[in-house]
């Protein structure tokens, strides 16, 4: 369902840095380039219609670690000073900065938590110097649609969505989904950002739906017999090429002949959501695993909390071995095929 921009430490190292971005399947016809900055600036690019949307995924360094995020903040200054300034911008993930709730008009809002720490000071400077706002910080909320962060007890808001004055205006909410399961002691930032109407004009043309072939068919012998006979038939019929294309031409040409005669073709239809291997097992799974974690989430006990991982795990483990029979199986189609 999604393409996945993803910039890491190198494999043989323990992941404490990485940072991604995810595209939905119906925009990644829209990305036209992305970068891989570091384990902790990511960037996609993506064109609609007319405009360009900027994405800079960012995972700045802990609190106390002065060299570490000057060289940070250097690094995001790079990436933005490369955006044109008609670029739509949003800078978005875990900052680790607190930056309280003290007014900068147009950058911060009055609505973040009374804390503000070394990082939070860093990224006030840095939002203000280059026209961007702290989206977080300009919707009231409830304490548990606010914080982005807990553990121990403790909880910050230090995860951002952060937009350049070309979408500052469009920003229509952001909140915490603190329901959502995402396997960190983070929780789920949500944006809700309106599209311009001139982005969503798309040409008519592009609608048109595509025809394919029902090759499934060729599983029945009959059938599968039948486009054999056909395929011989028109390669038999293929006058002697002149060179390699054309004799490539003649083939694809038999090739297509043969198919729609034997199989014929359908309408392609947009494939419905969710995973290949989806069963009632996963399903019981999933729902053990959510329930957990609501669980965990209203008594925050050790013991909700190891229960949470025990039905995460499972699940995790019940889906790699669906993954793992579906692979077989299509293996199996290929070889007896």
């Amino acid at each position: 369902d999604y393409v996945m921009v993803y910039s890491g430490v190198p494999q043989n190292k323990r992941a404490t840095r990485g940072v991604a971005i995810l595209v939905s399947n119906k925009w990644k016809n829209k990305i036209i380039s992305y970068s891989y900055i570091n384990e902790r600036i990511v960037t996609c690019k993506l064109k609609i219609e007319r405009e360009t949307l900027s994405i800079i995924g960012v995972y700045a360094p802990e609190e106390g670690k002065k060299d570490d995020t000057k060289i940070f903040y250097d690094d995001l200054q790079n990436e933005l000073n490369k955006v044109n300034k008609t670029d739509h911008v949003i800078v978005c993930g875990d900052l680790n900065a607190r930056v309280g709730n003290q007014a900068i008009t147009g950058t911060i809002g009055t609505f973040g938590e009374n804390h503000i720490n070394n990082n939070g000071q860093q990224l006030r400077q840095f939002a203000t110097y280059n026209g961007l706002k702290v989206t977080n910080t300009f919707f009231r909320k409830k304490d548990i649609h606010k914080y982005t962060w807990g553990a121990r007890g403790l909880r910050s808001l230090i995860d951002y969505v952060i937009v350049n004055n070309k979408l500052k205006n469009q920003v229509q909410d952001v909140r915490v989904h603190r329901g959502s399961d995402v396997g960190s002691d983070h929780y789920l930032v949500v944006a809700t950002i309106t599209l311009l109407a001139k982005w969503r004009k798309f040409n008519q043309k592009r609608l048109i739906a595509s025809e394919v072939y029902k090759v499934y068919l060729l599983q029945e012998e009959s059938i599968k017999e039948l486009y054999q006979l056909r395929l011989q038939e028109h390669l038999m019929k293929v006058p002697t090429a002149q060179n390699v294309e054309e004799e490539w031409d003649n083939i694809k040409e038999s090739i297509n002949r043969a198919a729609y005669e034997a199989v014929g073709r359908k309408k392609k239809i947009r494939k419905k959501k969710g995973l290949k291997i989806w069963n009632k097992e996963i399903e019981t799974a999933i729902i053990e695993k959510r329930k957990a974690y609501h669980i965990f989430l209203q008594k925050k006990t050790e013991e909700a909390k190891e229960r949470y991982k025990q039905k995460r795990n499972d699940a995790k483990q019940i889906i790699r071995e669906a993954h793992k029979k579906s692979w077989e199986r299509f293996i199996s189609n290929i070889e007896h095929d």
